[in-house]
């Protein structure tokens, strides 16, 4: 039986579990093994105060994101506002602060739009040994990101 969610879910990568791989390091292993890679994969997700430990992934894919859902008070304040104060800082100060031009948010980082791409990750997990798997959907809103992941369904 499938059921659809939108819950908020904290998921382990294969990146972040890569200081754990320092342990493996010193067994003859890589600790760079996932670190530099642009493949995250989820290794376990806590759902409802659970633990769910990832068997297998089963698929990935992307899908593009409805534009309607997007906030655009969040999408002009994290591209426009930011080229416009660069620009107006380096005005303000004969140059001094940012080139002309310079697409560099307050931050002092490159600004960037979000991404219109969603990316799914269908996983097999289970709590525990004994319980049985079941299939799940883990969605990331933006993947050039960290964090942002929620459930999006369940199939027992």
């Amino acid at each position: 039986m499938a059921r659809t969610y939108d819950d908020e879910v904290d998921v382990r990568t294969s990146a972040a579990a890569a200081g754990l791989s320092a342990g493996r390091a010193a067994a003859g292993g890589s600790a760079a093994e996932g670190a530099g890679s642009a493949e995250e994969r989820p290794e376990a997700f806590v759902w409802h105060g659970r633990l769910h430990v990832v068997r297998a992934v089963l698929g990935r894919w992307y899908e593009r994101r409805a534009w309607w859902e997007q906030d655009p008070q969040r999408d002009r304040e994290t591209s426009v506002p930011a080229r416009a104060a660069s620009s107006a800082t380096a005005g303000a100060t004969g140059g001094a602060g940012a080139a002309p031009g310079s697409s560099r948010g307050s931050s002092g980082g490159p600004s960037r739009a979000p991404s219109l791409d969603r990316e799914v990750w269908q996983v097999e997990a289970s709590t525990g040994r004994a319980a049985g798997c079941g299939v799940y959907e883990l969605c990331r809103e933006d993947p050039a990101a960290p964090g942002g992941w929620s459930l999006r369904r369940v199939d027992d």
